[in-house]
């Protein structure tokens, strides 16, 4: 049994049969997806698209070392749009594709145009599984796309649907060994933060700004149960705002902010322009970090869902500040190579520097 079965969300079985393709049998495999739909795929997969945001990204984790234009065919129009998420910097190539429909919920005829031989596609309202396939003739895997990876401690919700996602993924696309590694390199990823934040440590008053939601925003928005610090052992001012699902985003009260007085602060390089500004507020120029200069940049990982990879990068990161003793061996952009290397095949430390700036402290 793979990873994702040990997860309990949507295992996966698999049963060979044969069906009648009219002159000859054609051999099947019949898939139960992570929705308990039984979907049939053609034994060899040439070619496939992705519909719904996060699943052309969980699937590029897959793509290291491969051709993309010998598989992807086709992209939602939101991949032309925006090259500023690692995989797309990773996969440029995915800007020449042709455009299969609007984000999150593709066009039958012009997925036809592109001739898959499977569609991939998360678990969006706007999209119609059952329907697609009947439109289109072609089978339509669907996908649980999981949350943020401070499921870690909820496996039901987090981490585990990660690890199922990517070993469904791998088993119809015929990449199983692929999805293996990439499992076990979230596995290394993810205990080897956990080692290092599980003792020491500074005790200070910590804050995450300007969190990336639908764009960026300004110094209020935060994301109470923050996966970097919930990996490292700290809490985002103190768990005072723990009402809220892990990764979920809330404008924390002004007048909270203040009297809590952060003695660090982390924020999000897209909403960084936005932070400056309200930083200037005379309200906000008394806060503790931002007079004693302990602000540091992290880099954006909710554009068009979870960017997983920078998760990661964002949790080093955060160590290095705040439980220096343990990271003292790592070497920010080094470590981003080695991550985004890891997980697409391309060292791309220097695209996000050139679009988000230097991993380190900020000036407000």
């Amino acid at each position: 049994m793979g990873i994702g079965g040990l997860a309990g969300v949507g295992g996966l079985s698999m049963i060979s049969g044969c069906i009648d393709s009219g002159f000859e049998e054609e051999r099947k495999t019949e898939f139960i997806d992570m929705f308990d739909r039984s979907v049939k795929i053609p034994g060899e997969i040439g070619s496939f698209v992705c519909l719904g945001s996060g699943c052309l990204r969980m699937t590029s984790y897959l793509l290291a070392g491969r051709e993309v234009d010998d598989f992807v065919v086709g992209v939602e129009d939101y991949e032309h749009s925006n090259m500023s998420r690692p995989y797309s910097m990773a996969f440029p190539e995915f800007q020449e594709k042709p455009i299969i429909g609007p984000s999150n919920e593709g066009d039958a005829e012009k997925i036809l145009s592109v001739d898959p031989d499977v569609i991939l596609a998360v678990n969006a309202p706007s999209i119609d599984h059952d329907m697609l396939q009947e439109q289109t003739g072609k089978p339509v895997v669907k996908l649980d796309h999981p949350s943020t990876l401070g499921g870690i401690s909820n496996p039901d919700t987090g981490i585990g649907t990660l690890y199922d996602c990517i070993e469904m993924i791998g088993d119809v696309l015929g990449f199983e060994e692929r999805a293996d590694e990439v499992v076990s390199l979230f596995q290394y990823y993810i205990n080897d933060i956990l080692d290092r934040g599980s003792e020491g440590g500074l005790d200070r008053r910590i804050f995450v700004g300007g969190a990336t939601w639908r764009g960026a925003q300004g110094i209020r928005s935060t994301i109470p149960i923050f996966p970097p610090l919930k990996l490292n052992g700290f809490k985002n001012m103190d768990g005072m705002l723990e009402d809220v699902q892990t990764g979920e985003r809330v404008e924390v009260d002004p007048e909270k902010l203040i009297e809590y007085d952060p003695e660090i602060m982390f924020v999000d390089a897209m909403g960084e322009h936005i932070v400056r500004e309200d930083a200037e507020e005379p309200e906000y120029r008394d806060i503790s970090a931002v007079k004693s200069n302990q602000v540091y940049r992290l880099y954006p990982y909710n554009q068009f869902n979870t960017e997983f990879t920078t998760v990661l990068v964002n949790s080093y990161l955060v160590g290095r500040q705040l439980n220096p003793d343990n990271y003292s061996d790592i070497e920010p952009v080094k470590l981003m190579n080695n991550i985004y290397s890891d997980f697409f095949g391309e060292k791309i430390a220097e695209e996000m520097v050139s679009k988000w700036g230097a991993p380190g402290k900020i000036e407000l």
